[in-house]
């Protein structure tokens, strides 16, 4: 998966205090391809759709406020699917989201 030490900090920074399996999906996890944005599944069971929204939102602040990389965060419910997620998540390539490091970044200037 093609991610920069800046970008593996800052979905540390991100992540934290985040307890549902994340993967990454689109190009990053294409070794091969250049360029592209960052793209989050979150799988969050439980949690309303205003619940969702605001993991998301949060996710993807708390991103940029240390890399200014776009990121985009989808917060899925595994247990309460749409036949569109289903659909989205049968065809798409993803990875677990593993090995991003644990120290937090400096702030940026």
């Amino acid at each position: 998966m093609r991610l920069s030490d800046l970008e593996r900090q800052a979905l540390a920074y991100a992540m934290q205090g985040v307890d549902y399996p994340v993967e990454i999906f689109g190009s990053r996890v294409d070794d091969a391809a250049r360029g592209g944005d960052i793209d989050l599944i979150v799988f969050a069971p439980g949690l309303t759709a205003e619940d969702r929204f605001r993991l998301s939102l949060r996710i993807a602040v708390a991103f940029r406020s240390v890399c200014d990389e776009k990121i985009d965060v989808h917060v899925l419910d595994p247990h309460d699917l749409t036949s569109a997620e289903r659909a989205f998540l049968s065809v798409i390539r993803r990875k677990p989201l593993h090995g991003v490091s644990p120290a937090l970044p400096a702030a940026r200037a």
